[in-house]
């Protein structure tokens, strides 16, 4: 299980940049990682369903309203990407609930806007807890934050473009194994079972 130094190690290796003990280093790649590490990892678990940042929550229903919604919800706190409503009758992707985001009207609240009451959000969650990664989260992860450091440590505007293609990389790898970790049993009012009846 990785940690953050060693996720930013690993960057810093990519980089050609000297490895750091501590974030707190008065050094200029301890600087630099602490800068970018958390958009960095905010971005990589945005990029894709991550199933070990999947979560599930009933949303908060708020007292305004929306045209042409019948409810308005509180956006979770650490939701990084609202994914779907929960539909515990869905069989594919055209039983999904339809939803939106938005601003609350005060503007000071990002909210979920549905028809569905007691809507549950599935969400990527903001994960913080670099020894729950998995190895191909590290890997990209790495490989985003070394995009980053490429200007700050070495000057070079050129090679973020090789190490975000990197990244890019590791993300189409890294969602096959990721959309591989969990199998749902098809419902029984499915269309293969449908068409046997």
């Amino acid at each position: 299980m990785a940690n953050e130094i060693e996720i930013c190690n690993i960057a810093l290796s990519r980089v050609g940049a000297n490895k750091i003990q501590a974030l707190t280093e008065a050094t200029r790649e301890a600087r630099a990682c602490n800068t970018h590490y958390e958009i960095a990892r905010d971005d990589t678990l945005s990029e894709i369903d991550w199933g070990f940042a999947r979560q599930q929550k009933v949303l908060a229903e708020l007292s305004e309203t929306r045209d042409g919604w019948d409810y308005v919800y509180a956006y979770p706190a650490g939701c990084l990407v609202a994914r779907e409503i929960y539909n515990s009758a869905k069989v594919n992707d055209e039983d999904k609930i339809k939803f939106d985001v938005g601003l609350s009207s005060d503007g000071n609240q990002k909210v979920v806007l549905t028809d569905e009451e007691d809507a549950q959000l599935i969400y990527t969650a903001q994960v913080t807890n670099a020894s729950v990664f998995p190895i191909k989260f590290v890997n990209a992860l790495s490989w985003r934050l070394a995009a980053e450091l490429a200007v700050p440590l070495r000057g070079e505007t050129s090679i973020f473009n090789g190490f975000y293609q990197m990244f890019l990389a590791s993300i189409g790898k890294a969602a096959q194994v990721s959309a591989n970790e969990h199998h749902k049993v098809p419902s029984e009012s499915s269309s293969f079972t449908n068409a046997r009846t």
